[in-house]
């Protein structure tokens, strides 16, 4: 059986917002950043794609367009968008191939 997940509305996203997510097994917290056209998970934790504006943080992490694909595939297992009013939490399992 196929399992459904929110979708988040990116557009409603703006820059700095703030998240928590699961990325590969560590736990980070940090902000939203756009960058040509791309999303990026600017944190401390996880040492990704590097961007020059990491709105203060170590890190940024590419999740490309924010698809529940594009998160699966960047290893994103966890993500929260914090001050969401719809209090908008998204859970991915693995995609493992048989």
């Amino acid at each position: 059986m196929e399992e459904k997940y929110p979708i988040i509305n990116w557009g409603d996203v703006e820059v700095g917002t703030e998240f928590i997510a699961n990325i590969g097994r560590d736990t980070c917290s940090g902000k939203i950043q756009r960058h040509r056209g791309l999303i990026y998970l600017c944190q401390d934790t996880m040492d990704g794609v590097e961007i020059e504006d990491r709105l203060g943080y170590k890190y940024s992490w590419c999740i490309g367009n924010g698809s529940v694909n594009d998160l699966t595939v960047n290893d994103v297992t966890y993500l929260k968008i914090i001050g969401d009013p719809m209090d908008l939490t998204v859970h991915f399992k693995k995609i493992t191939k048989k």
